[in-house]
C-alpha cells in the first residue's frame, strides 16, 4: 500500500500541470486578425488566378447595427498568384492582420474559373483546417467573382449577407 501512495505523490502532480497547462495556446486575439465573409475566385486573362476577398470592418460593422443605419462595414482586397494557394498566400504579404476564414459564408467562382472545373478551388478550401466546411459556393455566370463582392447593399452592412440570405430563400 505504501508503494501505490508513493507512486501517486509522484504522478499527481505531473497530472496537474499537463491538465493546468493545455487550452487555448495556438489563440489569436480577434482583433489581430481579419474576418474574412466572403472569398472569390477568378482565372485572369494571363491565367494567374486572382483571390478576392471580403473582409468585415468590425468596428464599422458594430457601429452601423448600433445606429441603425447600413453603412458599407467591408474592405474588397485582392491578389494574384499562378495557383489558388498561392494567391491566398500572396494575401499574408499585403495585409496587416491574417485573414481568418472561420467565419467565410461564400465562396464565388468567376466564370472563366468555372469553366475549367471547380474541384480544385475546393479542394483548397477543403483541405484548410481553418475554414468551416459550411459556405455556399456560388458560380457568377456571366461575371467576376471580384464584381460580386464589390457589390453593395442598403440592407446589411456586410453585401455578403445579403446575397447569402438571397440564395438560402430559394
Amino acid at each position: 500500500m505504501g508503494k501505490i501512495c508513493k507512486g501517486l505523490t509522484l504522478v499527481l502532480p505531473i497530472l496537474i500541470c499537463i491538465v493546468a497547462t493545455t487550452g487555448c495556446w495556438q489563440d489569436q486575439d480577434i482583433e489581430k486578425r481579419s474576418l474574412v465573409a466572403a472569398v472569390g475566385v477568378d482565372r485572369l486573362p494571363d491565367d494567374m488566378i486572382e483571390i478576392t476577398l471580403q473582409i468585415v470592418k468590425t468596428d464599422a460593422a458594430s457601429k452601423s447595427s448600433e445606429n441603425g443605419t447600413s453603412q458599407n462595414a467591408v474592405w474588397v482586397y485582392s491578389t494574384k498568384g499562378k495557383s489558388v494557394f498561392e494567391a491566398v498566400r500572396n494575401q499574408l504579404k499585403s495585409l496587416n492582420r491574417k485573414p481568418f476564414f472561420g467565419h467565410n459564408q461564400l465562396i464565388v467562382i468567376g466564370d472563366n474559373m468555372a469553366q475549367n472545373g471547380i474541384k480544385d478551388i475546393i479542394d483548397v478550401f477543403e483541405r484548410d483546417p481553418e475554414i468551416k466546411l459550411t459556405p455556399l459556393v456560388l458560380i457568377a455566370k456571366g461575371a467576376t467573382a471580384k464584381t460580386i463582392l464589390h457589390a453593395s447593399s442598403e440592407l446589411e452592412p456586410v453585401p455578403i449577407v445579403h446575397i447569402k440570405d438571397i440564395l438560402e430563400n430559394f
